[in-house]
């Protein structure tokens, strides 16, 4: 059986959304506190590409603008003191652009009310084992862990 939103909403007694993540609590009818997760909003594949390739792009531009410095203040200066300057304000400049790089840039997404039921429906994926759904009666049950 597939596990969709709309199956799931039965469950659902909360659910709030606080940037990419999605809080969520799961409670059934025979379940006396209800279980939290939180699910994330991820981007696609595609996204992910199109941000690196943002990124890429932004580093390329930086280092661009880094290496014309650092060359030309090396010819300022000139010969082999100029070399070493205008290598090492390339190092540094480019150690410092790319240290400033946004990781969480590349997992930006659109916030959809399709992609957060996805994050809902993912982070149930985590909790599966505490449920059943009674085809019979149509209902999700609470089962308690067992302990050994």
């Amino acid at each position: 059986m597939e596990i969709t939103y709309e199956l799931l909403k039965p469950l659902i007694v909360k659910e709030e959304l606080e940037g990419n993540q999605v809080k969520i609590e799961f409670k059934a009818e025979n379940q006396e506190q209800p279980i939290e997760t939180i699910g994330v909003i991820m981007p696609s594949q595609d996204e992910i590409m199109k941000n690196v390739a943002k990124q890429a792009i932004k580093q390329g531009v930086k280092s661009a603008a880094i290496n014309t410095a650092a060359n030309a203040l090396g010819n300022l200066v000139g010969g082999g003191a100029g070399n070493l300057l205008g290598s090492t304000a390339k190092s540094v400049g480019n150690d410092a652009a790319f240290s400033n790089q946004d990781p969480m840039a590349m997992l930006k997404t659109d916030i959809t009310p399709e992609k957060q039921q996805t994050a809902v429906v993912n982070a149930f994926a985590a909790l599966q084992n505490f449920y059943n759904y009674n085809e019979q009666t149509q209902k999700w049950e609470y089962v308690p862990p067992k302990f050994d």
